[in-house]
């Protein structure tokens, strides 16, 4: 299995049980994909995820998903 961290645009896996963690993983973060896929683009936010939490666009979004909670 090859992982992303930056490096690599995708995630790829060959065994078929492989498969199966990888569309679950793929589901639960989020990531569109089609079940059964062997190869998954990692999205550019989740590729680089601590550089988007710093950003200034997802700080933006927290502060106004705060503000909207508060009400």
């Amino acid at each position: 299995m090859l992982w992303g961290g930056g490096r690599f645009p995708d995630i790829g896996v060959a065994i078929p049980m492989e498969v199966r963690v990888l569309d679950a993983f793929a589901e639960a973060a989020g990531v569109p994909h089609q079940r059964g896929q062997m190869e998954i683009e990692i999205p550019e936010k989740l590729r680089n995820y601590n550089r988007y939490l710093i950003s200034p666009e997802y700080q933006a979004r927290l502060t106004e998903a705060k503000a909207k909670q508060r009400k």
